[in-house]
């Protein structure tokens, strides 16, 4: 399991190849990219939601094709980015900063479009009857979004970040949890927020998993 949910690219060693491993191809939805590991068509599916640094950062794409042949799944990589990650000096200054500086990070208002519009379409057409999204920090506020669809069946996440994403960009997390369905697993690390620890806001109010 990642152990480097938030670092840049580079970062960690080189994962052990699996045999008969995919070195994935590309999707292209619009102008969203999609890096796919696996079969196009299937009715198991696994998302993963890459961090701040996006998915060159640490081992994201070696994950990805570790678990689509471990697993018998198709994973995907979405590239909410555009293969340009936001500064994330920049992301710091901003979210210290409040209102007084737009955050180069993006928020749910931009990213509900990339997922109602092209993935899940996209997933409903090549046949997914399950998704499960994984996410590593900054993928956690995707994959707790994503998860209000019943597409989604479940979801793991490394070092959530989503409160303060949430929090800076005026969102309520209660009640963002409050439109899950499915069971959430968080990965708490020491500095995670006191929301995603077990007691906490996500566990009162979602089918969790510890």
């Amino acid at each position: 399991l990642p152990s480097d949910g938030c670092k840049p690219s580079g970062h960690g060693g080189q994962l052990e190849p699996v045999p008969g491993s995919a070195p994935g191809e590309m999707d292209q939805l619009g102008d969203l990219p999609v890096h796919r590991y696996g079969p196009a068509s299937g009715a198991k599916w696994l998302l993963w939601g890459h961090n701040i640094f996006g998915v060159e950062s640490g081992r994201a794409r070696e994950y990805c094709a570790r678990m689509a042949a471990q697993l018998n799944v198709t994973c995907i990589l979405p590239d909410f980015f555009r293969a340009a990650p936001p500064n994330f000096l920049l992301a710091i200054v901003a979210s210290t900063l409040g209102g007084l500086l737009a955050s180069p990070v993006p928020t749910w208002v931009t990213l509900q479009a990339d997922w109602e519009d092209k993935l899940v379409p996209y997933l409903t057409a090549a046949g997914a009857e399950s998704v499960v999204v994984a996410g590593t920090c900054y993928g956690s506020y995707l994959g707790v979004h994503m998860s209000a669809s019943p597409l989604v069946k479940g979801a793991i996440y490394f070092h959530p970040s989503h409160p303060d994403s949430m929090a800076n960009a005026g969102e309520d997390e209660a009640e963002v949890y409050r439109q899950i369905g499915s069971p959430q697993a968080f990965m708490d690390t020491p500095d995670s927020a006191p929301s995603v620890r077990p007691s906490g806001l996500a566990s009162q109010i979602l089918q969790t998993v510890d």
